[in-house]
């Protein structure tokens, strides 16, 4: 992956924030991520084939749901990146309500 690649997708703000959220919870569905981001589904798969084209997400079918993580084969400096982007953007993620954060913990069990 190419610097301006990784940049290109983390300057839209819904992308950073699936981004951060992938870091943060490991796998979700797209139904899942819009659902706290207060999006559409169909809004979600538009980000995520972008990620998924530029390889920041994988893809599985999970029966009738898309769910996607963050991919295992980013470089050490894409990981470092997201990981640093993470931790000093954690407030990106803080006006997920607290139902929606009770959903994310309850879908994780």
């Amino acid at each position: 992956m190419k610097t301006e690649q990784l940049f290109r997708c983390l300057a839209d703000p819904i992308r950073l924030r699936i981004v951060l959220l992938l870091w943060q919870e490991g796998e979700l569905c797209s139904t899942e991520i819009a659902r706290v981001l207060y999006s559409t589904d169909n809004q979600i798969r538009r980000h995520m084939a972008l990620l998924s084209k530029n390889q920041l997400v994988v893809f599985r079918q999970k029966e009738l749901f898309h769910c996607y993580q963050l991919s295992a084969d980013l470089p050490l400096w894409v990981q470092k990146t997201l990981k640093h982007t993470y931790r000093g953007n954690k407030s990106l993620l803080d006006d997920i309500s607290q139902p929606n954060k009770n959903y994310l913990q309850s879908t994780a069990s």
